[in-house]
C-alpha cells in the first residue's frame, strides 16, 4: 500500500484560518500535544504533523486519503448484535474468539471498504497486523495478529456523487460483510468435515450443517447511513460525521435485530436456537423437535470421547456457540482463514486460554509456594492421566511456572474424565486425594467491563466547551514559538473560544486511546495474573482472581487518570494525560476524560452467560448513575447480589486497606453493619445521624471522618442515603470473610507443606 501525503490545506481549515500568514510552514515539529488536556510534552507519540495544526498528529494524518472530494459522501455501518454474540458462550475462551471473529469481520469489511474505492477514517486501522495480512499474506507482529481491538462501527468515504449510488454502494459493502461471514462458516465447515473423515465415527459432519448456515445467515443485523459532505448551509467533515452518527442512533434505538425460527429441542442458553446435532434438519425442510433428548445425550456423550478438548460433558451447544467452540481449536481456525485468504496465518494460541479455575485460583502461585501445592495435585493428575498444560495467564506461566493446574479442584470436571467409567468411583477417588477440601481457591472469579464516558461529545466537539478547555492551549504561545524555534506568526485566536476540531483531531482520540491500550495489556498481564479479552477504543474487557480485586480496580482507574500505577509513574513534575513507562513517555485519557467500570465478582457455578450479562449491566448502571464511578457486584450461587456504586474520587478512600487496623478485619466489619441497623431505624435521616454513624466508625477501629469525606463530593446526593453506606460494607463484609477464608486454607496450605 502506498502512501500519498494528505493535503493540510483540506484536512486543518479551522486551524489554518487563525494565522494571518497564507504560507504556513509545513515542517514537522518535535513536541506532541495530548487531544484531551492540550498539554505539551517532548515524545514521539502524538507527536503534531504541523506546528500550527492545533495538534494534529502524524499518526492520524497516515490514517487519511490524500484527499477528500467535496463531491463524495460521508457514510457509516453498523454490524450486530454483538454483545449477545458474546455472551453467548460457556468457556472463557469462548468470550475470546467471539471478541475475534467480531474484529475479523470488522477488518474484512475495512477490507472491502477500501477495496471498492472508499477511505474508512474511523477506526483506526492501518497498523492493523490482521489487515496487513489480508492485503500482503504478512503479519510483522504475530502475537497482535490474534488481539481483537476494532469496533463493529466504521465511518469513511463514500465514493460516490449522489444520494443513490452512496445508498447502492453502502449495500454492496453490506452485502460484502454477510458474504465474509458465510464464506468464514463454509470455511470452518470444510475444514471440520474433512478433519471427520479421518475419524472412525463423523460425529460433526451431516445435514445440520445447513441450520448452521441458516442461523448464522440471520446472526448479524447491518444498519448504515449516508450524508453528502458538502452541504448547504456548509458544514464542516466533523459535523457531517457527527451527523451520521446521530442518524445511525436513530437506526439502532429502532431497530429489530433479525432471526429465524427453530427446529430440535431448544438451546438452554438462547430460547430462538436449538441443541445441535448433525441430523437436525432446518424448519422448512420438516425439522421439528429432532431426535429424543435420550438419543441427543447419547450423541453429545460420543463427541466428547473423541473430541475432549473441544467440548465439555454438560454442554449442549447451539449452532452460534459451536461455531466459535470450532473456531477456538488453533487448527481448525487457521485453516479456515487460509482457505480464505491464500496466507497462512501466524499461529492461534487460542489453545491456551485459561479456564475459570485457572482465573480463580491465580492468586495462589504469587505465594510462591509450589511445594505444597504441588504435592496435593500431582499424584492425582497422574491418576487421572492428565497432561500438564499451561495456566494461560501470562504472569502465571512466565514468572510462577511449575505450578499444577488447578482443573483437578473443579468437581464437574470429573464428568469430562470419567467418560465410561463409573462416576461414583471416579468421585470417590477425587474424595480419597482430599481435593474436596480445596475449593477455596477456585470459588471466586472477576471480570471488569470500563468504557469512556461522553465518547461521542468527545468526538463532536462540544465536550471541550463543556470542561471548558480554550482553543488556544493547541497552538504556540510567542513563547513556545521562540523556544521551539518555529517559523510562525502567532495565532489569532478569539478569547474564551473553547477548542474547535478538524477532522484529524477526531482521529487523534482513537490514536490516545492505542496508546491507552498499549499500557493497559502490561499492566493486566505483568503487574496482575489477569487476562484481557478485549480490547479497542475506549471500551475493554479483563479477567482476573478475586485477592487481587481491588487494587487492580485502583489501578485501571490510576492508569486512566494519570496516576502512578504498578506498571506506570507520574512525570516529575506532573503533567495531565501524560505518564512514563520504561523511560518513555506515553498519553493516557486523563481525568478530564472520565470512564466507567463495571467490576463483577461472581461465584464458580454462575453460569458464565450469566456473568457477561452482568458485567454489561454493571458499567451501564454506573454510567446510569452519574458516569466518572464504578459500579461493583457479587452474584452468590444462591442468588444472592450485592452491588455497590462508588464515584471514583471516594473509592480509595473507602476501598483502601487502611481503614481498619485490626487482625480481625470481618469481625469488625461485621459488627458496624450489625450497628447500623438500629441506627437507621432510630434516625431514618443519615443528615442527623452522621454524629452517630462517626462514633461507629471510630468503634470499630475505622479511620474515616465525614472531613474526609464530605469535601469531595458536596454534589453527590448518596452520602445521605443508608443504603448507599450499608451497602459500602457489605461489600467490605463480603471482602473481609473471603480474606478470611483464604488465610483459613494458606495455614492448611503450608501445614501440608511441612
Amino acid at each position: 500500500m502506498v502512501f500519498i501525503e494528505p493535503q493540510p490545506i483540506q484536512f486543518l481549515p479551522l486551524q489554518q484560518q487563525l494565522y494571518p500568514d497564507p504560507n504556513l510552514t509545513t515542517e514537522n515539529p518535535g513536541f506532541a500535544i495530548h487531544p484531551v488536556t492540550g498539554e505539551w510534552q517532548d515524545t514521539d507519540r502524538l507527536r503534531s504533523k504541523y506546528p500550527w495544526g492545533g495538534g494534529a498528529s502524524n499518526y492520524a494524518f497516515e490514517q487519511l486519503p490524500p484527499e477528500i472530494s467535496p463531491h463524495h459522501f460521508l457514510g457509516t455501518l453498523v454490524f450486530g448484535p454483538v454483545q449477545s454474540f458474546l455472551g453467548a458462550g460457556q468457556r472463557l475462551r469462548d468470550w475470546a474468539v467471539a471478541s475475534w471473529l467480531c474484529h475479523y469481520l470488522a477488518t474484512a469489511t475495512i477490507y472491502h471498504w477500501e477495496n471498492e474505492g472508499g477511505s474508512v477514517l474511523l477506526p483506526l486501522y492501518r497498523s492493523s497486523p490482521l489487515l496487513r495480512w489480508m492485503n500482503t499474506g504478512v503479519s510483522p507482529d504475530p502475537q497482535s495478529f490474534w488481539r481483537p481491538e476494532l469496533p463493529n462501527v466504521m465511518t469513511g468515504v463514500v465514493p460516490c456523487t449522489t444520494d443513490e449510488a452512496a445508498q447502492n454502494w453502502l449495500e454492496n459493502i453490506k452485502h460484502l460483510l454477510l458474504k465474509e461471514w458465510s464464506l468464514l462458516i463454509k470455511n470452518i465447515e470444510r475444514v471440520v468435515v474433512e478433519q471427520e473423515r479421518t475419524e472412525n465415527k463423523r460425529l460433526l459432519d451431516g445435514v445440520g450443517w445447513q441450520v448452521i448456515h441458516r442461523d448464522h445467515r440471520f446472526l448479524w443485523s447491518v444498519y448504515h447511513t449516508w450524508a453528502p459532505i458538502t452541504q448547504d448551509p456548509p458544514l464542516s467533515i466533523t459535523q457531517v460525521n457527527k451527523q451520521i452518527h446521530d442518524e445511525l442512533e436513530k437506526q439502532k434505538l429502532s431497530r429489530q435485530w433479525q432471526g429465524t425460527w427453530w427446529s430440535g429441542v431448544t438451546s438452554p442458553t438462547a430460547g430462538s436456537l436449538s441443541v445441535w446435532h448433525p441430523g437436525l434438519l432446518p424448519i422448512d425442510r420438516n425439522g421439528t423437535w429432532g431426535i429424543p433428548p435420550s438419543e441427543l445425550d447419547h450423541w453429545w456423550a460420543g463427541l466428547l470421547r473423541h473430541h475432549s478438548a473441544l467440548f465439555s460433558s454438560r454442554e449442549k451447544l447451539n449452532s452460534i456457540e459451536l461455531i466459535k467452540r470450532l473456531a477456538s481449536l488453533p487448527d481448525y481456525i487457521q485453516k479456515a482463514l487460509e482457505m480464505r485468504w491464500g496466507h497462512i496465518p501466524p499461529a492461534c494460541p487460542w489453545g491456551n486460554f485459561p479456564e475459570q479455575t485457572a482465573v480463580a485460583a491465580a492468586w495462589v502461585p504469587l505465594l510462591g509456594q509450589s511445594i505444597p501445592w504441588n504435592n496435593r495435585l500431582q499424584d492425582a493428575a497422574e491418576y487421572f492421566e492428565l497432561e500438564p498444560r499451561r495456566w494461560g495467564l501470562p504472569l502465571i506461566d512466565r514468572s510462577h511456572p511449575g505450578y499444577v493446574h488447578p482443573q483437578l479442584l473443579e468437581r464437574r470436571n470429573l464428568e469430562n474424565w470419567s467418560l465410561d467409567q463409573d462416576l461414583e468411583g471416579v468421585e470417590q477417588d477425587w474424595k480419597d486425594f482430599n481435593l474436596d477440601q480445596w475449593s477455596t481457591p477456585i470459588q471466586w472469579h472477576v471480570g471488569w467491563r470500563g468504557d469512556g464516558d461522553h465518547i461521542g461529545q468527545w468526538l463532536s466537539g462540544s465536550q471541550y466547551e463543556r470542561e471548558n478547555l480554550l482553543w488556544q492551549k493547541w497552538h504556540p504561545t510567542p513563547q513556545q514559538i521562540e523556544d521551539y524555534h518555529l517559523n510562525l506568526v502567532p495565532a489569532q485566536i478569539p478569547n474564551h473560544t473553547h477548542r474547535q476540531l478538524d477532522l484529524p483531531h477526531v482521529l487523534d482520540l482513537s490514536v490516545l486511546f492505542s496508546h491507552w491500550n498499549k499500557l493497559l495489556y502490561p499492566l493486566v498481564e505483568e503487574q496482575y495474573p489477569g487476562k484481557v479479552i478485549f480490547a479497542g477504543g475506549d471500551d475493554f474487557l479483563l479477567l482476573g482472581p478475586l485477592p487481587q480485586a481491588v487494587e487492580m480496580t485502583s489501578d485501571l482507574y490510576r492508569l486512566w487518570s494519570g496516576r502512578t500505577t504498578a506498571l506506570t509513574s507520574m512525570l516529575e513534575p506532573p503533567v495531565p494525560g501524560w505518564v512514563k513507562y520504561r523511560e518513555s513517555v506515553y498519553p493516557v485519557p486523563s481525568e478530564i476524560m472520565t470512564f466507567s467500570l463495571g467490576v463483577v465478582i461472581a461465584q464458580r457455578r454462575i453460569p458464565q452467560a450469566l456473568w457477561h450479562s452482568h458485567l454489561n449491566e454493571a458499567y451501564k448502571k454506573a454510567k446510569s448513575q452519574g458516569r466518572n464511578r464504578v459500579c461493583v457486584r457479587v452474584l452468590f450461587n444462591s442468588n444472592q447480589i450485592i452491588e455497590w456504586i462508588c464515584p471514583w474520587f471516594l473509592w480509595d478512600l473507602l476501598m483502601g486497606n487502611n481503614l481498619v487496623q485490626s487482625d480481625n478485619q470481618l469481625n469488625r466489619w461485621e459488627k458496624l453493619l450489625q450497628y447500623m441497623e438500629p441506627v437507621r431505624m432510630k434516625q431514618p435521616n443519615l443528615a442527623l445521624a452522621e454524629t452517630a454513624l462517626e462514633t461507629l466508625w471510630q468503634s470499630v477501629g475505622l479511620n474515616l471522618s465525614w472531613n474526609q469525606v464530605r469535601p469531595q463530593s458536596e454534589h453527590d446526593t448518596f452520602l445521605s442515603e443508608w443504603e448507599w453506606w450499608t451497602n459500602w460494607v457489605a461489600l467490605r463484609v463480603f471482602l473481609a470473610r473471603q480474606e478470611q477464608n483464604r488465610d483459613l486454607w494458606m495455614r492448611k496450605f503450608r501445614e501440608d507443606g511441612l
